[in-house]
């Protein structure tokens, strides 16, 4: 990840000059998860915000091989809330959804502002845009230049109720482990989760299988380290699923706790409206 003062440094740049380091492609990953139909939905921001009318969105479905399925572009040139439904565009099996969208003008930001809805029997699930494949090698130098372990992430385990990761391999297959930690009142326990997997795949971590002496009513915290990915950016997607299937769930986020990171002034961090 980047750090926050290597954010800001990006930020005060663009503000004193738009034309240095131009971004032209912004995207995100969407997983295809069991029993339910997968959409993006966004406002047009693009339009909204910087009066940008050219931009296009390519949509690729992707095989549970890593190998593309079929791609569509769609035109995004219009003030209104875009909803594209995913699922069923392709006929094969599919691990993820890559969506991309491209302007002539600067786009600022590689990352887009969508939300990923999983629509199921009597439930939705709706989260941010969590992971992406980055544009170039320059961009894997600033972001993957610093690693920390992902967190955020409740412990809930009952009768009823398990909790799960979902980890995502980028544009590279990936052998290798993930490092999880559980931390409860009474104890932390460390087991690592292999993974094998191609481009673009996905795997699932359930807890009451990986963690088989956790007891029914179990609650804590997880902390998880992933593998290095070359030219991706990724978040887990983290939550508990019912089992009926049921699931409520949002991306990780950074365990900062070992990253001593400070102004380079003792002034106060402040800002007044």
């Amino acid at each position: 990840v980047k750090t926050v003062k290597q954010v800001e440094t990006t930020r005060k740049t663009y503000h004193r000059d738009p034309t240095l380091n131009t971004i032209h492609r912004s995207s995100l990953l969407v997983p295809e998860m069991p029993n339910t139909a997968a959409e993006i939905s966004f406002i047009n921001h693009f339009l909204l915000k910087r009066q940008y009318s050219n931009v296009a969105c390519k949509i690729t479905a992707i095989g549970t091989n890593g190998k593309k399925l079929k791609s569509k572009l769609h035109k995004i040139d219009k003030p209104i809330v875009y909803n594209f439904k995913l699922t069923g565009m392709a006929t094969d099996p599919v691990s993820n959804y890559m969506v991309e969208f491209f302007a002539p003008d600067n786009m600022f930001i590689p990352f887009p502002a969508v939300m990923i809805n999983h629509r199921g029997k009597n439930f939705i699930n709706q989260v941010h845009a969590f992971n992406r494949v980055l544009n170039d090698v320059f961009e894997d130098d600033d972001i993957n230049s610093h690693q920390v372990k992902e967190a955020s992430i409740d412990l809930v385990v009952n009768e009823d109720t398990d909790t799960f990761l979902l980890f995502t391999t980028g544009p590279l297959p990936c052998k290798d482990s993930l490092e999880i930690e559980v931390i409860t009142p009474n104890q932390s326990m460390v087991k690592n989760f292999d993974i094998d997997l191609p481009r673009f795949g996905v795997k699932r971590v359930e807890f009451k299988k990986l963690f088989q002496q956790i007891q029914n009513g179990t609650r804590g915290i997880i902390k998880a380290t992933q593998p290095s990915q070359f030219l991706f950016y990724g978040r887990m997607l983290s939550g508990q699923v019912k089992n009926d299937g049921t699931f409520s769930a949002n991306h990780t986020y950074y365990d900062s706790t070992t990253s001593h990171e400070y102004w380079d002034d003792s002034s106060h961090s402040q800002r007044f409206y």
